[in-house]
C-alpha cells in the first residue's frame, strides 16, 4: 500500500528563493509551438497559470498537451517535481579561490551517491540533470574515466558564463544555478514513508569573487540563498596561511606548498593568501543582514569548517596514514542501516580546532562571534598529491585519487536535521 505525496503548503524556489503557495505554480507548455516567455525570451517554452487538468491533476496546455513540468511564478525557472511534495535543505559552500570547492563537491556528492543506498538506506540521485551537468562531468572526469592513467583538471567555479541563468524583470537579474538532489528514505529507513522521506538537496557553489565587497547587488544576488541555507560550509584552505605552509613543509614535499607550482592560479592564490578571513567576513555580514540578526545576537544554523588538503598535514594531527582513517558512520545495532557517528566527528573536529587555532587564531574566533554550531572536518578531495602534467600545471589523475572523509560533512549536517540517524561509539584514531 503506498501513500499519496500531499503538496506542501508553502513553497521556496531554489532559483529566486521566492516563497509561493502551491495553487501559484506556473505550467511549462509542452506543446513546442508555444513559446515565448516574459521573462526568458522568445525561445523558451510559454509558461502559464493552467485552469485545465486531467484526472491526475497534471496541468493542460491550450493545444490540448499535459505539461510535465512547473515553474516558479516569479523567475519561471523550472522547479523539480519532489520540492512540491517535501521539505528542501539550502546548503552554501563558501570558500576563497584555489580552496578546493570544485574538487570537493565532485568527491562528495560522487560518494554520497553509492554510500546512501548501500548502508543509510537513502538514494541520492540528481533532481535535474541537465542542472547537475557540471558535476557529473567532474564526477565522469575523475572517477569514471577509463583512461585512469591520463592527467584531467577540474576548472576553478567561474563568477559568470554557464553557472547562471539570466532572467528578465525590470532589468536582467542574474541567478546562480544550484545543484539539485532528490534524497529519498528507502525500505528500512526510519523516515520512510514519513514527511522527511522524501527531500531536496540545494547545494550553492559560489566563485570566491562573489563575496567580494559590493558584488552583491540586486541585479546578481549570487549569495541570497543565505536567507534560506539550513548549513554553511566554509572551505578552509590551511596551506594559504604561510606558518601553516612553512610547518607542513617539514612534514611533505607536496608540490602544493611551492606557490611556484601553481602557475595555473597565476595571481588568484597570492590574493585568495589574503582573502580567506575577509571572504568569511563578508559572508557573516550579508548573512546578519539577510536574517536581520543583531551583531550580539547568534545563530544555531551549523557552521561547517571544510579544512581541505588533508593528506597533506594529517600528521599534525597525529593521523600518519589516512588510507587507514575510519569512517564517520557505524552500522546500527539493527544493522538494517548506518548512523553517523557523533564520538567521532567531534574528537577529530576539537582536534582539528586546535590545530588552527594555532596557526589561524584570528579566524577562529571570528566563526565564534555569529554561530553556535561549529565542527571543523579535515578532507581530501584527492587523497594524493598533484603532478605536473605535460603544459607544466597541477593535475590529478584518476588512478591515483583516494578521496578521505569528503562525504563527512554532508552526512553530519543530514544527521542534524534527522535525515539519518545518529550513534556514539568510540573509535581509535
Amino acid at each position: 500500500m503506498t501513500t499519496k505525496l500531499l503538496l506542501r503548503k508553502k513553497i521556496v524556489c531554489p532559483h529566486c528563493w521566492h516563497v509561493f503557495s502551491p495553487e501559484a505554480t506556473l505550467a511549462v507548455s509542452a506543446c513546442r509551438e508555444l513559446t515565448g516567455d516574459i521573462r526568458l525570451g522568445a525561445n523558451a517554452a510559454k509558461r502559464f497559470l493552467p485552469n485545465r487538468f486531467d484526472i491526475n491533476g497534471v496541468a493542460i496546455d491550450e493545444r490540448g498537451y499535459k505539461c510535465q513540468f512547473r515553474a516558479c511564478p516569479n523567475c519561471h525557472l523550472v522547479i523539480p517535481e519532489n520540492v512540491f511534495y517535501g521539505p528542501s535543505i539550502f546548503i552554501s559552500i563558501v570558500g576563497a579561490q584555489a580552496a578546493g570547492k570544485s574538487y570537493f563537491l565532485t568527491s562528495m556528492t560522487y560518494k554520497l551517491r553509492s554510500l546512501l543506498p548501500q548502508f543509510f538506506q537513502m538514494s541520492f540521485t540528481d533532481s535535474d540533470a541537465q542542472l547537475n551537468a557540471p558535476i557529473i562531468s567532474y564526477e565522469s572526469r575523475q572517477f569514471e574515466n577509463d583512461a585512469t592513467d591520463v592527467f584531467t583538471l577540474i576548472e576553478k567555479t567561474q563568477p559568470d558564463g554557464d553557472n547562471y541563468n539570466t532572467v528578465q524583470f525590470d532589468h536582467p537579474i542574474r541567478f546562480l544555478k544550484p545543484y539539485l538532489f532528490t534524497l529519498q528514505a528507502l525500505e528500512g529507513h526510519p523516515q520512510h514513508g514519513k514527511e522527511m522521506g522524501l527531500s531536496t538537496l540545494c547545494l550553492y557553489d559560489n566563485a570566491g569573487e562573489s563575496y567580494d565587497p559590493g558584488e552583491d547587488q540586486e541585479d546578481t544576488p549570487f549569495t541570497r540563498h543565505l536567507k534560506y541555507c539550513h548549513a554553511i560550509f566554509f572551505l578552509l584552505d590551511p596551506l594559504q596561511d604561510s606558518n601553516f605552509r612553512q610547518q607542513c613543509s617539514t612534514i611533505s614535499n607536496d608540490p602544493q606548498l611551492d606557490l611556484r607550482n601553481q602557475r595555473q592560479l597565476s595571481n588568484s592564490l597570492f590574493m585568495a593568501t589574503q582573502r580567506q578571513e575577509n571572504i568569511f567576513q563578508e559572508m557573516v555580514r550579508r548573512f546578519r543582514f539577510l536574517r536581520q540578526i543583531a551583531p550580539n545576537q547568534k545563530t544555531n544554523i551549523p557552521l561547517i569548517v571544510v579544512v581541505t588538503k588533508f593528506d597533506i598535514w594529517s600528521s599534525l594531527i597525529g593521523v600518519n596514514d589516512i588510507s587507514a582513517f575510519p569512517p564517520c558512520w557505524n552500522m546500527m545495532p539493527s544493522a538494517t542501516h548506518a548512523g553517523v557517528n557523533s564520538f567521532t566527528i567531534n574528537m577529530i573536529s576539537d582536534r582539528v580546532k586546535a590545530l588552527i587555532e594555532q596557526y589561524m587564531p584570528t579566524f577562529c574566533a571570528s566563526t565564534q562571534q555569529l554561530f553556535n554550531n561549529i565542527h571543523y572536518i579535515p578532507v581530501s578531495a584527492t587523497g594524493c598529491s598533484p603532478t605536473k602534467n605535460e603544459q607544466g600545471l597541477l593535475a590529478f589523475r584518476p588512478c591515483d585519487l583516494k578521496p578521505v572523509w569528503n562525504e563527512t560533512p554532508m552526512l553530519y549536517c543530514l544527521k542534524e536535521y534527522n535525515l539519518l540517524e545518529k550513534m556514539s561509539k568510540a573509535v581509535k584514531i
